[in-house]
């Protein structure tokens, strides 16, 4: 019975982490560029119920027959296990803010571009900006814009259009003019990038290298200003994932509970 305990604990632990994966999507669920997590499955090395044989003989009188390949053998596995975390890249619900340093991607697969503290690029659908001290667009975490942007302390009024352009009035001027041009990142395998947090994603060589370009350029997206895209997990399917996922662990507790009754039983028989 111990091969039946082992595969409903590998089913259990696969479970757990599928929980805290429902769970944290549930937690980010109002998170700003946020991509929903999912979790695969797969099933450990196969074996037979018998001795793993296709083909066998028998004696017949003075020679040997080859028998039928054997068919009623019964395969089972071996338990589960967790072949991957991945993250849907599908675009999230959008909502306007009107706030000018908001800024969504639409129609497209871009992420903006920001520098690290330590100079390394990272890349994130999040584009919830403001100014810093010295008028540089960042991030809430401080990190700036790439390329960078500094808006005048003279501007009077700020337009960021769908192709990027950083458009603005400087004092009493009647027309815009152009200080900046926003540019885009996109990647070959944007679910190989992997996660460095504060909603940021760094390259990884299954991801490849990134394809810089202006907004609306090669399905890379235009830039909505005054809006920002949340995270595109859908509340209700998570929910039934939860409770779904929670009746699993029940069915796996008990299963696991008999199987050591019976062992238990079998023991004392025994001795």
């Amino acid at each position: 019975m111990l091969p039946q305990y082992h595969m409903s604990k590998s089913l259990q632990f696969s479970m757990q982490r599928r929980m805290q994966v429902i769970l944290s999507n549930v937690a980010n669920a109002h998170t700003v560029g946020y991509k929903r997590k999912d979790l695969e499955l797969e099933n450990l090395f196969p074996r037979d119920m018998e001795t793993v044989v296709e083909k066998y003989h028998k004696r017949s009188k003075d020679k040997w027959e080859l028998w039928d390949k054997q068919t009623d053998m019964m395969e089972y596995g071996t338990g589960t296990r967790i072949s991957q975390v991945y993250r849907q890249f599908n675009d999230g619900a959008m909502e306007v803010t009107n706030r000018p340093y908001d800024l969504a991607i639409e129609n497209g697969k871009g992420m903006f571009h920001y520098r690290m503290p330590n100079g390394q690029s990272a890349y994130s659908r999040a584009g919830n900006l403001k100014m810093d001290s010295e008028g540089f667009l960042v991030d809430p975490n401080g990190h700036p814009l790439e390329p960078a942007i500094r808006i005048p302390v003279n501007a009077s009024e700020v337009m960021i259009n769908p192709e990027g352009q950083v458009l603005t009035k400087l004092d009493n001027d009647r027309e815009f003019r152009q200080i900046g041009q926003i540019t885009l990142v996109k990647f070959k395998k944007p679910d190989e990038l992997t996660e460095i947090g504060q909603n940021l994603f760094a390259e990884t060589p299954l991801s490849g290298e990134p394809e810089f370009m202006p907004p609306g350029e090669e399905g890379i997206g235009h830039i909505r200003q005054g809006s920002l895209e949340y995270s595109n997990v859908n509340i209700m399917e998570s929910m039934i994932e939860m409770l779904i996922t929670t009746r699993l662990f029940q069915v796996i507790g008990g299963a696991m509970d008999a199987t050591a009754k019976i062992i238990k039983y079998g023991a004392d028989i025994k001795g």
